[in-house]
């Protein structure tokens, strides 16, 4: 994938999952593959957590994407050279690299996010792993991650205001997650 991506989250006590989605600035409302990729992160880094502290057996499956977003907040945005839009008004971005290197990123990132504040991360995933509503605080919500090159690919990866403005979203960035936020 030649291009970049900025994702923010948040875990509120507020039920369903919110995500918002941006392709070359322009809102992707039919979702697509960088939300897949942001789901598949999120939950790549969550059962790893979980499976490195060994809060599952090894007889448990994983936990599902669905049961991780729960009270999930978050905007991904992506910036392509050329972006593969699906159907005619362009509210569904394809390409299979996007899903992959979104994920990659997410996973890393917020890997290394519950690795830093581990009595967050572990408030966040015990709250998942209890079944009730995920999160921390509204008030508390995660970190920008800084940004950075994901490994061997042509992919950043971003997270937070800082992140924003550097690709200059950092009004739709906030106002999308205040908005998601605030329903």
């Amino acid at each position: 994938m030649a291009g970049t991506v900025e994702a923010a989250l948040r875990w509120c006590d507020s039920p369903g999952e919110r995500v918002r989605s941006f392709a070359n600035s322009r809102p992707t409302r039919e979702d697509g593959a960088h939300v897949a990729g942001l789901r598949d992160g999120v939950a790549a880094a969550v059962n790893a957590y979980v499976r490195e502290r060994q809060l599952l057996t090894a007889a448990d499956p994983d936990l599902a994407a669905d049961r991780i977003g729960e009270g999930l907040t978050a905007v991904v945005s992506v910036k392509l050279d050329r972006p593969e839009f699906l159907g005619a008004t362009h509210g569904v971005l394809g390409g299979a690299a996007v899903r992959g290197c979104v994920a990659e990123a997410v996973r890393e990132h917020l890997s290394r996010w519950f690795e830093e504040q581990p009595e967050r991360a572990e408030a966040a995933v015990g709250r998942i792993l209890q079944g009730a509503p995920p999160g921390l605080s509204s008030s508390r919500p995660l970190p920008p991650v800084p940004r950075s090159r994901a490994a061997a690919r042509p992919c950043t990866t971003s997270s937070g205001r800082s992140a924003a403005r550097h690709v200059g979203h950092a009004d739709l960035l906030r106002e999308a997650i205040d908005g998601a936020v605030g329903e």
